[in-house]
């Protein structure tokens, strides 16, 4: 940039200088304008503050119903209100200290004005006039010829001078104008650095409250299928089956679709009459509104664990497949020179092979 300056004249630079000037002065009643919503802002954090307090006190009152699973779901949105009003305030102390950076800096901005102008205009003046006198004193110089006579280069030497005291005036109108550009630019990068103070807080806050969040949202999750979906869910299925909306065979399968939902083992529901038993301590539940996560954990705490267990043909191919895999990979990476590749068996035909052969059990009997 500097050598950018040099190039330029003096009235070019001077016409810059007035024109940042004029950008600053423009600048002043719109820093005013951001100073003002930034207060008004603060003061809606404030209420925010206040009516987080409020909402959270109000949650806690209401979850004190004599149902501990529902007293803990309230305490739980509650707790979640109460680190929202926690990162409120967090940035709202930050947002308070931006507020007093810029009020100061907008009040600042028109003094700092006023001094790089008068400083300005002082230092080009007096420049100005050292270049004018030494000007004047050559024209006045070239008029005596006795002094030419007596000293030949005397106009070489003041010309010399003048060129130096221009060129000091030169460098005195660039500074002026470094110096309106700094003051500019430097107040929209304080806006920049408070404005991104603030972000940095508020990233911090909204991450830590994340992970709280994350933390309680299976329970609130929980909750909100144990007290609303799967009573819903549940008095639905019913309805369709009493009013011969589905048929026998569909109400069995729904109604284990159901109970997988609930968390009931997958396998365990599989059998019709653990099926059946759950199925009607689940309806009687919802129909008393006892349906909470301390009766599901009685209900699968009440299944066999043998129930629990996948048939022996799914075991057997949770083991069988990967060393298949292992058989097939073995056998692409050593291949033997004039034999034919073996076609790998299939998961079934392994299975088939692996359990015993009763035939001859069922000829005899």
């Amino acid at each position: 940039m500097e050598n950018e300056l040099l190039i330029k004249g003096i009235d070019e630079l001077e016409n810059d200088t007035q024109n940042t000037y004029q950008a600053i002065r423009n600048l002043i009643p719109k820093y005013k304008i951001v100073v003002e919503k930034c207060m008004l802002f603060d003061r809606a954090e404030q209420q925010m503050i206040k009516a987080a307090e409020g909402l959270v006190e109000s949650m806690e009152t209401m979850g004190d119903c004599g149902h501990n699973d529902l007293n803990v779901g309230m305490l739980n949105i509650a707790n979640m209100f109460s680190m929202w009003k926690n990162n409120l305030i967090e940035i709202t102390d930050q947002f308070k200290i931006i507020c007093e950076n810029l009020v100061n800096d907008s009040t600042n901005l028109p003094k700092e004005l006023d001094r790089a102008r008068d400083e300005a205009k002082s230092n080009k003046s007096k420049a100005n006039d050292e270049w004018k006198k030494i000007s004047k004193k050559i024209d006045t110089t070239k008029k005596n010829k006795k002094l030419l006579l007596k000293n030949p280069n005397i106009i070489n030497e003041m010309e010399q001078t003048e060129k130096e005291k221009k060129e000091v005036l030169k460098i005195v109108t660039i500074e002026a104008y470094k110096d309106a550009l700094n003051l500019l630019r430097g107040s929209y990068g304080t806006i920049f650095e408070n404005f991104k103070k603030v972000y940095d807080v508020k990233v911090t806050a909204d991450s830590k409250a994340e992970q709280i969040f994350n933390a309680q949202i299976k329970d609130i999750n929980d909750l909100i299928n144990y007290t609303k979906d799967i009573p819903q869910k549940c008095n639905t299925l019913f309805s369709m089956y009493n009013n011969k909306f589905i048929d026998d065979t569909a109400f069995k399968e729904e109604s284990k679709e159901l109970l997988i939902e609930i968390g009931f083992n997958k396998y365990a529901v599989q059998k019709q009459d653990i099926a059946d038993r759950l199925l009607n301590s689940v309806k009687t539940a919802v129909e008393n509104g006892l349906f909470t996560t301390n009766l599901v954990k009685k209900l699968m705490d009440s299944i066999p664990e043998d129930a629990k267990k996948p048939p022996v043909e799914e075991e057997l191919i949770d083991i069988l497949e990967p060393i298949q895999e292992d058989q097939q990979q073995l056998t692409q990476s050593t291949p033997v020179i004039g034999q034919k590749k073996e076609e790998p068996k299939k998961s079934s035909d392994m299975i088939k092979s692996t359990i015993p052969n009763n035939n001859h059990l069922v000829e005899k009997a």
